[in-house]
């Protein structure tokens, strides 16, 4: 029970802290006043080039935060309904949510036929 306390704790930490950033970005715009081409913009901030970061992290971020806003506004306007009622507002309708087209596991990753017989033996 404490410790699904902290989790949520943790997360509306989290949360809080990316829409301050969208905040920030927006120069303190009311919340009821930000459009769609203003959280597309903040967005578009985060993008890197595939030069400047190869394995495209930024793609999580930018994911994760197109949600956390799509929550955000929704809970905003219809603060009464239940998660599943909640109407999608224009302002964060189809916000785009990309993933990575490569996979986070390397070579160097994965085991080997050596790692494995060790381990086995070992244990």
């Amino acid at each position: 029970m404490i410790h699904e306390h902290i989790k949520t704790r943790t997360k509306a930490r989290l949360y809080l802290h990316d829409y301050l950033s969208l905040c920030r970005f927006l120069n303190h715009k009311p919340s009821t006043e930000i459009t769609r081409d203003d959280i597309l913009g903040y967005l578009a901030t985060i993008r890197k080039p595939l030069s400047a970061e190869p394995k495209q992290r930024w793609i999580n971020t930018h994911s994760n935060r197109a949600v956390i806003y799509l929550k955000f506004c929704k809970w905003l306007y219809f603060p009464d309904l239940s998660l599943k009622e909640r109407l999608t507002t224009a302002a964060v309708k189809d916000l785009p949510i990309m993933k990575r087209e490569e996979t986070n596991v390397q070579a160097v990753d994965l085991w080997t036929d050596d790692d494995a017989y060790s381990i086995f033996l070992k244990y």
